[in-house]
């Protein structure tokens, strides 16, 4: 059995709390950004300004880490069974044939404080076990079903989905993220290691929070009412993450662009293989989220993918120019994205690559093709 098929999407972001409008507010190129209250930066003019973010009103607020995460779930889940038509919560017997893996940001001591040996069983507890209490999904929770991986964890979930629906003996398989900077601990290492932008520091990001939802079926079968949106094609994640130096964080990303870049154009590479001798030509939604050295290190891989991918007949799409840095949940809302282009008919030809680079220097890529 191969979970190929992306058969009902769900999405919560700062343009909206479902799928269909979030992506067509993405696609008119709205973007809703808001100071951060309590919040400041430096500006050579007034020396202090709200550092502006791109919140989702009336979600996280009062919430941080695994309660932010659970509300995010949550309203991407519900979305997921709105847009599909799928079986009512009531309906155990399917919800219990569901697995649920959910990819969450790197649970690291400076963001979190959090015990590392106690990551795990926070994480299944206070998130997978929540959600189903608070939602009322009897969805299959089981062990390692929880990635906490950021920017990469998406595909490497994918990498082994089949798998983990295998050991979970389930029928099909929600792949959720979510992630939010904008909770005071994740703010403060923002501003810390200088990333967030400002009129001081043009290239830094924006911080933004988001919850982003998959369904994930063999191309056979669709519980989803309105049927196979898009397809898998091939996964690939290369993770040569390096340490970062305390002192200077910044700096440190800064020297390893062009190596990301190198291990970026690898994997890319690796996808490409599958389409047997053609060069890509579709949409490429990056990750890109205003920070200098991964901007650079898509010019790396640039410089390296010549004759694999046919840019003056592809597309170039930046999520982040509207959500914001929504870290982990980035690439599978690039992927709800991805998707209703097919459906909708507005996308450059009928494959779509999703690119990420982690905080650390991870890189991935997913290869889609259309299901119609």
């Amino acid at each position: 059995m191969r979970l190929d098929a992306v058969t009902s999407l769900g999405m919560v972001t700062n343009l909206g709390r479902d799928a269909r409008t979030v992506c067509a507010a993405a696609r008119a190129g709205i973007s809703r950004l808001t100071p951060i209250t309590g919040f400041t930066a430096f500006d050579p003019d007034v020396l202090e300004v709200p550092v502006i973010g791109a919140p989702i009103v009336g979600i996280t607020e009062g919430f941080a880490a695994t309660g932010g995460f659970v509300r995010l779930g949550e309203a991407a889940l519900v979305d997921l069974i709105r847009y599909g038509g799928l079986p009512a919560i009531e309906d155990r017997g399917f919800w219990q044939r569901t697995g649920l893996v959910w990819c969450l940001p790197e649970i690291t001591v400076e963001r979190f404080m959090w015990p590392e040996e106690e990551v795990a069983e926070i994480l299944q507890i206070a998130c997978a076990e929540r959600l189903s209490d608070v939602s009322g999904v009897a969805l299959a929770v089981f062990p390692g079903g929880q990635v906490p991986l950021g920017h990469v964890g998406a595909a490497t979930a994918l990498s082994r989905i089949d798998q983990l629906a295998q050991e979970a003996g389930v029928e099909r398989l929600v792949l959720l993220a979510t992630d939010s900077y904008l909770d005071d601990m994740a703010l403060r290492l923002l501003l810390d290691e200088g990333r967030v932008k400002s009129a001081e520091r043009p290239t830094g990001l924006i911080p933004g929070e988001a919850g982003a939802a998959i369904l994930l079926e063999p191309s056979a079968t669709s519980s989803s009412k309105c049927g196979a949106q898009c397809r898998i094609v091939a996964v690939a994640v290369l993770d040569a993450s390096q340490p970062l130096d305390d002192e200077d964080v910044s700096a440190a990303r800064r020297a390893m662009a062009v190596s990301v870049g190198r291990n970026l154009a690898t994997v890319v590479g690796t996808v490409i293989e599958q389409l047997n001798g053609d060069s890509f030509e579709g949409t490429v939604f990056l990750d890109l989220n205003g920070e200098e050295w991964k901007a650079v290190a898509w010019g790396v891989a640039l410089t390296q993918l010549q004759g694999l991918m046919n840019l003056d007949h592809s597309t170039l799409e930046y999520p982040c120019v509207s959500f914001g840095e929504i870290g982990a949940a980035s690439a599978v809302a690039a992927l709800c994205l991805g998707a209703r282009a097919f459906v909708k008919g507005y996308s450059v030809g009928d494959r779509a690559l999703v690119l990420s680079i982690g905080d650390r220097g991870q890189v991935s890529a997913i290869l889609l093709q259309s299901a119609r």
